[in-house]
């Protein structure tokens, strides 16, 4: 009975230290897997850390590249727009000289006809003149046998310098290639085209 009981005691104290044991060894392992688990956490934070920041750079690279973008374009707008008014300005100034020139065409035309007009009644003169003069000589040879030659005017003589067909016909190419004034008063057409403030 005493063997029984002592026996059980030793088990029983056997067992109890296996228990305590087995709590340590968990324990241990428990420290060593949370240790483990630390570590890991660490190393993914510092890994995920690494990627933001990463991320965040290559953000950073992009947002400087597409305010880089944005001022090239808004200088190329800028520049456009200045080059823009530039020509309406220009073409603004090409049509009050176009203008110009048809009225000066104009006025050039006006006096090649009146020129071709004034050298018809001219020639007309002329050759009322010239017949008047061979009826003076025929008169003279027949009444008094005279034989004489009346000299020519200097103002009655041709104006063989001066071709008005010709400079008209070349005003009419001019105006062919000008074609129609502009309608639009180029002061008018300025204020149009001016942008509004």
């Amino acid at each position: 009975m005493l063997i029984k009981d002592e026996t059980k005691k030793k088990l029983s104290s056997f067992a109890d230290e296996l228990d305590g044991r087995f709590e340590k060894a968990l324990a241990g392992r428990k420290e060593d897997v949370g240790k483990q688990l630390d570590e890991k956490i660490r190393c993914l934070k510092e890994e995920a850390d690494l990627k933001i920041q990463r991320i965040k750079e290559e953000i950073d690279q992009e947002k400087d590249e597409m305010k880089r973008q944005f001022n090239i374009i808004s200088e190329l707008e800028e520049g456009g727009a200045e080059i823009k008014n530039q020509i309406h300005g220009h073409a603004d100034q090409a049509a009050q000289y176009k203008n110009s020139l048809w009225k000066l065409t104009e006025s050039l035309n006006t006096e090649w006809s009146t020129i071709k007009t004034l050298d018809r009644k001219f020639q007309e003169l002329r050759f009322e003149a010239n017949d008047q003069v061979k009826s003076l000589i025929g008169h003279l040879e027949r009444l008094y046998g005279l034989e004489t030659k009346i000299p020519e005017s200097d103002i009655l003589q041709d104006n063989s310098d001066i071709d008005a067909s010709r400079e008209l016909a070349v005003l009419g190419k001019i105006k062919e290639l000008l074609g129609p004034p502009d309608p639009t008063p180029p002061a008018a057409s300025a204020a149009e085209k001016e942008p509004a403030s």
